[in-house]
């Protein structure tokens, strides 16, 4: 009966955004409007929200603020961390408010929450007061659910408006932090705030500055300039994109006053967040990264990070997300993929009730001019794991692309253990073993 309503009634349509508006105002009121006693952090835009999450809450954690989180991938309320298995950027409005409930208890000063454009139109975060408004970048995504691109990033858009006109907590600004960089940037550079704070590598606009950037496979380097403030910034982390969400964060750091040689302190101890751009290491010879990317952009940039930094071969194992989800970008994938791969192994990304073989013929469209004989197409993603590690070589990049921190895979509308890091060092070290046994 459930899924025949949810054919009729369409997804953005009245009666279901109604409904859902109508759960978020009954979680708010059965748990007492929890974040009205702590400072909000809200991050949203296309890629990198995840990650950018999880360094404000270390960086603030580092700082000396009690945190709580919620992202893809983890929750955290001070010092534990929870692993999100609902496969949701933000959660159902009941869970959220039951979350910040238990922060509240917990005495967690500020709160960082990871906000998709879903979670904006379905109202998820109803009620929630927001004091910081993050936005890490836009590119497409969620069109087919949105209508266009105009539609999408309006919805990231109208969420960091709202700041403007939430409820003041005294003492506190209500405050907007923008990639500069961004083709969009100048959309959003004209929403309301108290106070702006802009980041970038490129543009003259951008108040806080990455400048004589070091990038290797194991860590990002760069001088951070702000009016009169120069950091040193090393941190654990990979790739361009990662100054990027490093600069998100230290905006908001500087935004809520932290000190110049504390806030350079905060942003050295920054770690990598499982399954963003995640190097497995096993002591092999060959190199293999756990990424979330799903998207094209974020997929591009995977491999532009490694390209450069590869001796060998790019060996690319991949999918897309069934459900009906975005299936414009599939062959997109495919020419990324084409593009920057010497060896593509297609296989599945959480299905759920779609024909894994159809995903993968739709991502194959893209892929006109690939050698055939360097694609190979293997359905169960463990076995397509195990395909891409015994053919490594030494010097080889295995890019594992799709899944990241995630534990769980959706294959016919059911949830199925797969904790892709266990399973990469499970079969890295089982070849490693084998090597060292012959």
């Amino acid at each position: 009966m459930l899924k025949i309503l949810r054919k009729l009634l369409p997804e953005t349509g009245f009666i279901r955004l109604a409904y859902h508006k109508f759960k978020a105002i009954l979680a708010w009121i059965f748990y007492l409007n929890p974040s009205s006693k702590m400072l909000v952090i809200g991050v949203t835009g296309t890629d990198g929200k995840t990650t950018t999450s999880n360094l404000i809450a270390q960086m603030l954690s580092h700082l000396g603020y009690k945190v709580g989180m919620a992202s893809t991938v983890n929750f955290r309320i001070g010092d534990q961390v929870i692993t999100n298995t609902a496969k949701m950027t933000t959660s159902s409005p009941f869970a959220l408010q039951k979350l910040l409930r238990k922060m509240r208890k917990a005495k967690v000063e500020v709160v960082v929450l990871e906000v998709s454009s879903h979670a904006v139109l379905q109202n998820r975060i109803w009620g929630i007061n927001f004091d910081v408004g993050v936005l890490t970048n836009i590119s497409e995504d969620h069109i087919e659910y949105h209508g266009s691109k105009e539609a999408y990033y309006m919805t990231k858009a109208s969420f960091l408006a709202s700041l403007h006109s939430m409820r003041r907590r005294f003492n506190v600004q209500k405050t907007l932090v923008l990639n500069a960089d961004d083709d969009l940037f100048g959309v959003f550079d004209k929403l309301p705030c108290d106070v702006k704070y802009t980041y970038g590598l490129n543009s003259k606009k951008a108040i806080v500055r990455a400048v004589d950037n070091f990038v290797d496979s194991k860590k990002v380097a760069f001088n951070l300039k702000a009016p009169n403030i120069d950091l040193q910034i090393s941190a654990g982390l990979i790739g361009e994109f990662n100054v990027y969400n490093i600069l998100a964060a230290a905006s908001v750091g500087l935004a809520l006053g932290a000190k110049p040689a504390e806030l350079e302190g905060a942003l050295c101890k920054l770690k990598a967040v499982s399954g963003r751009m995640q190097l497995i290491d096993c002591g092999q010879k060959y190199t293999v990264v756990s990424d979330y990317a799903h998207a094209t952009s974020a997929l591009e940039n995977l491999c532009q990070v490694f390209e450069p930094l590869t001796n060998g071969r790019i060996i690319l194992v991949f999918g897309c997300v069934g459900g009906g989800r975005d299936k414009r970008k599939r062959p997109m994938m495919g020419e990324v993929a084409a593009k920057y791969a010497d060896v593509v192994v297609l296989t599945n990304d959480d299905p759920y009730e779609e024909d894994s073989w159809e995903i993968i013929s739709q991502i194959e469209k893209g892929m006109t001019d690939f050698p055939v004989e360097h694609l190979h197409k293997i359905v169960d993603r463990r076995q397509a794991l195990k395909f891409a590690i015994e053919m490594a070589q030494d010097d080889d990049t295995i890019l594992v692309a799709g899944k990241g921190g995630e534990k769980v895979t959706i294959v016919n509308g059911e949830k199925l253990p797969f904790d892709e890091e266990n399973i990469l060092e499970e079969l890295i070290s089982k070849r490693e073993f084998q090597d060292i046994q012959a």
